[in-house]
């Protein structure tokens, strides 16, 4: 089974946890006018005011070269996990030594295609169970240890 891209939501109201356990390493553009780039020829420019992002890592648990975002905007918070490649920390350390700009805007990219990848798996997942519903191919297993599961048969194996 593969691993969650988004490990943690929250509504980031007082007491939300979802950030709990991860040590920051980096708060690039911590400000929210910083997060506000003017354009060249004098038009309005583009904010991404709403949208906190830091790079993390995670206290315990998950793998040592495993780093995390934690993104906070008007949706609450989410924390995405990527894990760079084994090399000894070289990628961290670049992500490290880049310009707050530039690590913000792809911490960003990842999040924001980590978020949409969510929602489309998500869509997809509900409209499989939906039509499975439709035509008889849920399956749900007898009661073990408390728990059952709900598979959807194949529709070729259904016919």
């Amino acid at each position: 089974m593969s691993e969650p891209i988004i490990v943690a939501r929250g509504n980031g109201y007082e007491g939300c946890t979802a950030f709990d356990g991860y040590r920051v390493l980096a708060e690039p553009l911590p400000t929210r006018d910083a997060r506000v780039f003017d354009r060249p020829d004098g038009r309005p420019g583009v904010t991404y005011a709403s949208h906190s992002i830091k790079l993390a890592k995670r206290e315990g648990g998950y793998h040592e070269r495993d780093l995390f975002i934690l993104l906070e905007h008007g949706g609450g918070r989410r924390v995405i996990r990527f894990s760079p490649c084994y090399d000894n920390g070289a990628a961290e350390a670049a992500l490290l030594a880049l310009p707050e700009a530039v690590l913000y805007s792809i911490l960003y990219g990842i999040a924001t295609g980590a978020e949409q990848a969510d929602r489309f798996a998500r869509d997809q997942t509900s409209r499989d169970y939906a039509s499975a519903f439709i035509e008889g191919r849920l399956r749900k297993s007898r009661p073990r240890q408390g728990r059952r599961y709900v598979t959807i048969e194949p529709a070729a194996a259904h016919a």
